[in-house]
Parts: C-alpha cells; structure tokens; sequence
C-alpha cells in the first residue's frame, strides 16, 4: 500500500511539472509573439518616418524650384540633394546619403577624420586664399553641413537673375563648393552652379567639375 500510495504521489507531482512545462511553453511562445509584433510595429513606424523624410525633401525641393523661376535664391540643400539622390539612392534621408559622401570622398580616410581628402584639399585650394580659410575650420563645418543646409532659403538682391545661387558665409560657401564640384566630377550633379558670398556677389562658378573663380 505504501509503495502505492508513493507511487501515486509521484505520478500526481510529474502530472504537475508537465502541466507547469506546458505553462512555460505558452508563455514563451506569447513572449516570442509580443516581440515579433513589436519589431513589425517599429519597422512599420521606420518605414512611415522614412516615407515621410523624403516626402519633406521632395516638398523642399519643389518648393524651391517654384520660387527660382521668379526671384533668385540660395538654396544650398537643393543643389547638393540633387547630386547626392543621384550619388546613393538606395540611402534613405539626406544625411544619410551626405554621410556616406563624407566617408567616401570628402574626408581623409583615418579614424580621426581631422583631414581633408586629396581631392577636397585640391578643390579647396583654388579659392582658400581668396576666403581666408584653413582647413580644419573647413573640416568642422562640413561635419555639421546637413544641418546648417537645413536652414531657411536666403533671397537675393533682384540685381541678381531668378534662379537657385549656392553660397552664404565663407565657410558654408567653401564647404558647399567643395561638395559640388567633386559631384560633378564624378556625373552625379550635371547642373552648372553659381556661387554667391553673403553679399550676394558671385565668387565662384562651377560646371562639370570645373570651379572657376569670377571677378566681379
């Protein structure tokens, strides 16, 4: 009777260990199910965020070439997503896609990031002089460039003709100029840009890679 009853004990405590391994099977698998649903929900809000980044940059753009065809402008941000659209399109917002630039061609390839590439460095030189510029202040400002191109659109002087100018203070004229003369040297930018200093006066041009300085 004894071994029975021990018998009887123990079948009743794995009846309840299986009941409570069942119990953990379920709510694992809920577990797992609530975190696949949370990774669906954040993907979905990434995907809206993204939709609605670029849809912004596209108004921004729009809207910009609106306004050019009646009155001159600086609009640094639209030039320069112009080549960079063009340069990494599977990049999904601006900044990602200046980022890279930065990385691939701007910058110096170190893990400090403090220098210039090659390639600015030559394009720099061409009016560095003529702006008072050194390089690392030149290097700051293109770190910080997708955010100082967010800025509002500037309006020009109506002695100037309609259209879309780049330029603005020394070091956002030289960081821009830079950005878009090595786009055009390398086809993602076909458009030919004047460049204007904080007056409204035009110092630099540059087409098909080429920037030329203008004495006006």
């Amino acid at each position: 009777r004894q071994i029975g009853a021990l018998e009887k004990v123990l079948q009743e405590k794995d009846k309840r260990l299986h009941e409570k391994d069942k119990m953990w099977e379920l709510v694992l698998v809920e577990k797992e199910r609530m975190v696949e649903e949370k990774e669906r929900v954040v993907e979905e809000k990434e995907r809206a965020i993204l939709f609605m980044q670029k849809s912004i940059e596209g108004l921004e753009q729009e809207a910009a070439e609106a306004i050019a065809k009646y009155q001159p402008i600086i609009c640094n941000r639209v030039c320069v997503s112009h080549g960079l659209q063009r340069a990494y399109p599977k990049a999904a917002t601006f900044k990602d896609r200046f980022d890279k630039f930065l990385e691939d061609v701007l910058l110096e390839k170190t893990p400090q990031r403090t220098s210039l590439s090659a390639k600015s460095l030559e394009v720099l030189g061409q009016f560095q002089h003529q702006l008072g510029l050194n390089q690392k202040d030149v290097v700051r400002e293109l770190m910080c460039l997708p955010h100082n191109l967010s800025k509002p659109l500037h309006y020009l002087g109506a002695e100037r003709k309609p259209g879309i100018y780049c330029g603005g203070e020394p070091l956002t004229l030289a960081s821009v100029a830079i950005v878009i003369t090595l786009l055009q040297r390398r086809g993602f930018l076909s458009e030919a840009v004047a460049f204007v200093d904080i007056a409204g006066k035009i110092v630099l041009a540059a087409q098909d890679g080429v920037l030329t300085l203008v004495d006006q």
